[in-house]
């Protein structure tokens, strides 16, 4: 499966690229990608974007995450992990006092 991700940061694009996701033999999840990247400590606005063929586009961005948690005093490090299926794509938001180092 074929999918497109891009990351805006600051209302600028700074991750755009094709991954190709092989379907695992135990159930119809499609693997895992780890986008780990030096401008990702930056502490500003950001949005994912996912594109599946035959899918609608999908993003979840810092402001979806604010609305659901309000208050992130004490909160330092954001992550976001992406569950994709054949026809939807879930955005699961996490929040962390401290990233790992």
């Amino acid at each position: 499966m074929e999918v497109a991700v891009a990351v805006e940061r600051d209302s600028e694009i700074v991750y755009e690229q094709a991954h190709e996701l092989a379907a695992w033999k135990s159930n119809t999840s499609f693997g895992e990608l780890l986008i780990d990247e030096d401008w990702l400590g930056t502490q500003t606005p950001y949005e994912v974007i996912i594109d599946l063929a035959d899918t609608e586009t999908e993003s979840y961005s810092t402001e979806d995450f604010l609305e659901i948690v309000g208050d992130t005093d004490g909160i330092n490090c954001f992550g976001i992990n992406v569950v994709i299926d054949s026809d939807f794509i879930d955005f699961r938001p996490s929040a962390q006092e401290t990233c790992r180092q």
